[in-house]
């Protein structure tokens, strides 16, 4: 097991809050586990240890996935339950919960509380806070307006760190000169997510920060849009509908390396049933492939200026994107307008990370230079 200078900023924590902001790959999480994994296997005591985030599904695709490798790293072997994810480690019992259901957090009472991320609410996290009788840790990146800094920061009984990738001696390469591209590219980035500090995210972006939602609306009208990639960018589909001036957004892929014939299996595997697919128009070839194979695949409509009737369709709409679009959602954080050598921001928008943000344009193309009003799957034959 390695134990990095994260792990050892937080393990000298002492305090009953422990709150520790940080950057992207400093091991924040993996590093609180750590210290409770250790700290069970050489207690005697019984203590009930509790991990939340807002959904199950996220406490069980991050903590929860850090937790077992943690626990193979010592050699313990994996013999938790599922539904509720819960393990034992001597007489610590630890329990992994999302908040789908806020009410979970009136239940019973624990020994220590982890708090993961920053997507908890205020009075949710009161009510689990309360219900805690030793230690609360709370870790987050400081990309938007948190409770804990106006709760406790700066109380006599909390402690707060920050840590950063720097202090995360196993974080790859790979991973840190992801995090280094952006110094020039995009700063305010960069200070969150490389520095750990609070930072202006939205400066210069495109669009605002768009509205998460658990699950995709029941709506007829459902329709697609697909950005073609393959060795280094990824193929991104999206399906959307629109309805009362709203448009809502669920990613269904992301991936590179697909041919057409994956495109399509994966689509239809998806629950794709014939509806449109809007797609890069600078690719006839893929689409007519992708049409042979049972895709009701359409091309965008890119003429000039597509780029920005795009952005300002929907720009005029409110956005609605499901929290599991984790790629729609880190896109949308970094689209951002150009800036010319004074930094003043140009009406262009920069030509990167932009996949997902392209298939959401393409899905809209033709209803924006149409003028229609009315969902564009209304009839078929309007497309």
């Amino acid at each position: 097991m390695i134990l990095t200078t994260s792990f050892n900023k937080i393990a000298n924590l002492e305090k009953r809050i422990r709150i520790i902001q940080g950057s992207s790959s400093a091991s924040k999480t993996y590093s609180i586990l750590q210290k409770l994994v250790l700290q069970a296997k050489q207690s005697t005591e019984s203590k009930l240890i509790s991990i939340v985030t807002d959904t199950n599904v996220n406490v069980s695709k991050g903590a929860y996935r850090d937790f077992e490798n943690i626990l193979n790293d010592v050699g313990i072997e994996m013999k938790g339950t599922k539904h509720p994810i819960e393990y034992k480690i001597n007489d610590w019992v630890f329990e992994f919960f999302g908040l789908d259901d806020s009410r979970k957090a009136k239940g019973g009472r624990r020994d220590i509380l982890f708090l993961n991320g920053n997507r908890v609410k205020w009075e949710t996290a009161r009510q689990l806070i309360m219900r805690t009788r030793e230690v609360v840790y709370i870790d987050y990146n400081p990309d938007c307006d948190f409770w804990a800094d106006e709760k406790y920061i700066g109380n006599p009984d909390v402690d707060f760190c920050i840590v950063t990738y720097l202090d995360n001696e196993a974080c790859p390469q790979t991973a840190i000169d992801e995090i280094e591209s952006y110094k020039e590219t995009d700063p305010e980035w960069y200070k969150v997510f490389g520095l750990g500090i609070k930072g202006d995210l939205f400066k210069g972006k495109v669009f605002p920060k768009w509205e998460e939602i658990e699950q995709f609306p029941e709506l007829d009208g459902i329709w697609y849009g697909l950005d073609f990639g393959f060795s280094n960018d990824p193929t991104a589909i999206i399906r959307t509908v629109e309805f009362r001036e709203k448009i809502y957004l669920d990613e269904v892929l992301y991936q590179t390396g697909l041919t057409n014939y994956d495109i399509a299996k994966l689509l239809k595997e998806s629950g794709y049933k014939g509806e449109p697919v809007i797609c890069d128009s600078a690719e006839p070839k893929s689409i007519v492939e992708l049409q042979i194979m049972g895709i009701n695949a359409i091309g965008a409509d890119k003429r000039p200026g597509s780029i920005m009737a795009g952005i300002d369709f929907l720009k005029r709409r409110k956005i609605l994107v499901t929290s599991r679009s984790e790629n729609i959602i880190r896109e949308n954080k970094h689209y951002k307008w150009k800036q010319d050598r004074d930094g003043k921001h140009l009406n262009q928008p920069l030509d990167w990370m932009n996949h997902a943000i392209d298939a959401i344009r393409y899905a809209y193309s033709i209803q924006g230079f149409s003028g229609k009003t009315e969902s564009i799957v209304v009839d078929y034959s309007d497309l």
